[in-house]
């Protein structure tokens, strides 16, 4: 039998909510020893919960930090976007350079639904559907704003 378009996305939603329910999760420990990799590469665990929950999107400034929207308003939001606001924009930080995040800051939160966010020296752009909001870091203190 053969499944095309509403019926067929119907179909594979539910195989992937199955799996997700069925799925048994690894540690941050049992996901970097299952990891296959390269010769000469190595891979650990740089962050994770409960540092983080529900990361959607990441990237790095030029100071070393991982910036990440944190989307936890996603399983609240039914159809269409959320706008329940309860996402956020966090700074990962590894101040002691061992190669782990030890340091967590809250950049911007009471955002809806933040599945992409980019940035500049001194601002990042995020995406919060249906707005693209352009947020201003003016004194360098990657502040919380609410």
């Amino acid at each position: 039998m053969r499944y095309t378009g509403q019926r067929g996305t119907g179909v594979l939603w539910g195989l992937a909510q199955r799996e997700g329910r069925e799925a048994k999760f690894l540690t941050p420990e049992a996901a970097v020893k299952n990891s296959t990799i390269e010769p000469g590469f190595a891979v650990n665990s740089w962050a994770n919960e409960p540092m983080i929950t529900q990361p959607m999107a990441f990237c790095w400034d030029d100071r070393g930090r991982m910036w990440v929207a944190e989307n936890r308003d996603y399983e609240s939001r039914g159809r269409g976007f959320s706008a329940s606001g309860d996402s956020r924009i966090l700074i990962l930080e590894d101040t002691d350079r061992d190669g782990v995040a030890d340091k967590r800051s809250v950049f911007l939160e009471g955002i809806p639904f933040p599945p992409s966010r980019g940035g500049w020296p001194g601002r990042i752009v995020a995406w919060a559907p249906p707005n693209l909001l352009f947020v201003p870091d003016s004194n360098g203190e990657t502040r919380r704003i609410r």
